[in-house]
């Protein structure tokens, strides 16, 4: 065991318990099975002990030396020696990898119940498709109508995201397939620090993070299942936003967790911030919308995926990020820009932008392209 330093007396009995049963039992489930805990306790507590147990010296040094039992960003260990040579390091603490982080998530959502058999109760038109395209649902945030214009929280989006689905999907026609897409800023935020990951913008976000990707798995469920009872095949995907590349991944492992036994869903988890699906003459891309215009993308794409633009002669685009409805025609590409879910801030408010928060659904025919297009507005 390490010295009896600051950073190891800030351990808790429970954080060593949880510690000991993992190096005991070779995994976080096997120790919270061990224990009779519960999984999430038990592997928070675990990773506070791991991270100052297993710490480098020199930085369990310096947090003795200040006299804290926080783990720094970010700490200068400096040297002096007798011929007068000294050298100072910078260190940083790793964090968690990304296959750490997808890791614990799948493992986390291995207990998610399995969603019981649900009979599809019409008969779907053969070859065709009906596309619900979600885009920034912004699940966390708040607005007060005061300073927005209307309301909106967390409660109001799975509210939202509920009528919205079940008035577009009542109005197109059962078909062969149904694709639940959202495209982008699913959640507020990327974790608990309440920021956007590439700026480091603050947000204010209400609940913490855990909550609002429960609530958003659960409303994307109820959309999957309604989409069940009439549709042959759903295909759900999630891409990710400048505000929560994270949130697809662990979304869509719960999603998968639900429906693995369930043959009719399919749980689309490529790893490319451009989904497409080509089917007959059909052709449909997006991307969140950030970091690259539409006419580029447009342009982008056909050499990425030539096999299925040259088997098309439909071509359709969607994008989001900016939060209006636009649409227009780059190259082959019929360009859609959706509509947020989410209602308008403060700042929209305050530059005099018009509220056009809505949801959009279309109906496809794979010979002959788009047949139905409606707009539900919040």
């Amino acid at each position: 065991m390490p010295s009896p330093t600051i950073a190891n007396r800030a351990i808790s009995d429970v954080q060593q318990q949880a510690y000991d049963a993992v190096q005991e039992h070779g995994s976080i489930r096997a120790a919270a099975r061990a224990l009779n805990k519960n999984y999430t306790g038990v592997y928070e507590a675990y990773n506070k002990a791991k991270a100052k147990i297993e710490l480098d010296p020199a930085i369990r040094d310096s947090m003795t030396a200040v006299g804290t039992g926080l783990v720094p960003a970010l700490a200068w260990a400096k040297t002096k020696s007798e011929d007068g040579t000294s050298y100072s390091v910078l260190l940083k603490p790793p964090h968690e990898a990304e296959s750490d982080y997808i890791d614990r998530l799948a493992e986390a959502f291995s207990d998610i119940p399995v969603a019981p058999p649900i009979i599809q109760s019409e008969h779907s038109q053969e070859g065709k498709i009906a596309f619900f395209p979600q885009s920034d649902v912004h699940m966390g945030v708040e607005i007060t109508a005061d300073r927005g214009g209307v309301d909106y929280s967390p409660d109001i989006a799975l509210e939202r995201m509920k009528d919205g689905f079940a008035q577009t999907h009542a109005a197109i026609p059962p078909c062969e397939t149904a694709i639940i897409l959202d495209n982008g800023d699913l959640t507020h935020a990327n974790d608990d620090k309440d920021a956007t990951p590439r700026s480091d913008h603050r947000l204010k976000v209400t609940n913490s993070h855990r909550k609002n990707l429960a609530l958003s798995a659960t409303a994307k469920a109820w959309q999957i299942d309604m989409a069940l009872q009439r549709s042959a095949r759903v295909i759900y995907r999630s891409n990710r936003g400048n505000h929560d590349p994270n949130t697809p991944d662990a979304v869509g492992l719960a999603l998968q967790h639900r429906y693995h036994n369930e043959p009719r869903v399919v749980i689309d988890q490529t790893e490319r911030d451009t989904w497409i699906y080509q089917r007959g003459s059909i052709f449909l891309s997006a991307h969140h919308g950030h970091g690259i215009k539409p006419e580029k993308l447009a342009a982008n794409i056909p050499p990425n995926f030539p096999l299925e633009f040259g088997a098309s002669r439909f071509w359709y685009l969607f994008t989001g990020h900016l939060h209006n409805p636009r649409q227009d025609t780059f190259g082959a590409f019929q360009w859609f820009q959706l509509p947020a879910i989410c209602a308008m801030d403060q700042h929209s408010a305050d530059m005099g932008y018009t509220d056009t928060a809505a949801m959009r659904a279309m109906m496809f025919c794979e010979r002959g392209g788009l047949k139905h297009d409606m707009t539900v507005r919040f």
